[in-house]
């Protein structure tokens, strides 16, 4: 995975000393990492061609969530022009229109790239912006059927196909069921992360907790047990 030297970035903030504030915090993660940072500031009033225009190149954007239609329209506007761009919305709101405003994006997005800060401190940008960094490499990014799924690697448990559909299972618990097939799965990961246990099941590797050779199978960190294939298991044996 390799990380980027210049971030682009877009920021959503009416308060001209909250700005201030941002762009400190955006010049002190620069210096220290060495890493160019291109900032865009946007209106909370944009135009929607405006909105459009100005995320087209960006990677990622913050977007002050004190007034939740405005920033979901932002936030809509800006997933439609660019998927690949994170949004973290940020600033006091309402627990209720909090949660409104994340289950909007949940009726678009099945896995979103959408989160939440009580506060852009320094702690909450300098991870955002390393998550940033690291490139999408660390990201299953798929569209099927009109809807995108882009979901951090990391959270992804494992896939499951049964026929024609694949089970996403996540590390919460979740799943998300769509049609296509292992291969254009696998074409949709980065190399090394997942590996097939069996025609069924590609399983994220950083959650094989060990190997039972006796039972052939793997057991995974949240205690569930996946049968290992006869085709497979000399490759599973190796990443041990």
């Amino acid at each position: 995975m390799n990380s980027i030297d210049r971030i682009s970035v877009l920021v959503s903030e009416p308060d001209k000393a909250a700005g201030k504030a941002i762009r400190e915090l955006f010049v002190r993660y620069s210096m220290r990492f060495n890493v160019e940072l291109a900032i865009d500031w946007l209106a909370p009033d944009a135009p929607d061609s405006g909105i459009s225009s100005a995320a087209c190149d960006k990677n990622i954007t913050f977007i002050n969530a004190g007034s939740a239609a405005s920033a979901a329209r932002i936030g809509e506007r800006i997933l439609a022009r660019n998927i690949h761009c994170p949004i973290y919305y940020y600033g006091s709101l309402d627990s209720l229109d909090r949660v409104e405003l994340l289950d909007r994006f949940d009726r678009l997005f099945p896995s979103r790239p959408i989160g939440y800060l009580e506060t852009l401190c320094e702690q909450s940008v300098f991870a955002a912006l390393g998550r940033c960094r690291s490139g999408d490499d660390s990201m299953f990014v798929f569209n099927t059927k009109g809807v995108v799924y882009r979901t951090p690697c990391e959270d992804i448990l494992y896939f499951k196909s049964d026929r024609s559909y694949i089970s996403l299972v996540l590390v919460n618990g979740k799943s998300h069921v769509f049609m296509s097939k292992m291969s254009m799965i696998e074409s949709a990961l980065p190399d090394g992360a997942f590996i097939r246990v069996h025609q069924s099941y590609l399983v994220n590797k950083r959650y094989i907790a060990l190997i039972n050779k006796t039972k052939r199978c793997v057991v995974l960190s949240n205690g569930e047990e996946i049968y290992i294939s006869k085709a497979h298991y000399k490759d599973v044996n190796n990443i041990c």
